[in-house]
């Protein structure tokens, strides 16, 4: 059995499998609920002081979905959808 890794190598290839299943779920949400996708990126990246990349995509979706800065959406965070679909995908996994 191969040691795992430790370290900020293995830290940031923990940060692309999270990002990276936060896509697939952003994929599966945008099928289903396109503007309501769209806020939960928008709020993400306001949350994290990424301003300038949530003011673009302000932007690019007006039309497809209203946004507007500071306002609590209802449902859950982005954060909470993508650690539920990776439990499931655990369990699923696991079976």
């Amino acid at each position: 059995m191969a040691k795992q890794k430790s370290g900020p190598k293995s830290e940031v290839d923990a940060e692309k499998a999270d990002l990276a299943c936060m896509f697939v779920v952003l994929a599966l949400l945008h099928t289903t609920h396109p503007a309501d996708t769209y806020r939960l990126v928008h709020a993400f990246l306001a949350e994290r002081s990424h301003k300038k990349v949530a003011s673009a995509l302000k932007q690019s979706v007006n039309g497809i979905a209203k946004i507007e800065d500071g306002v609590d959406y209802k449902g859950p965070k982005l954060q909470q959808i993508l650690k539920e679909w990776k439990e499931l995908k655990a369990a699923a996994d696991a079976e």
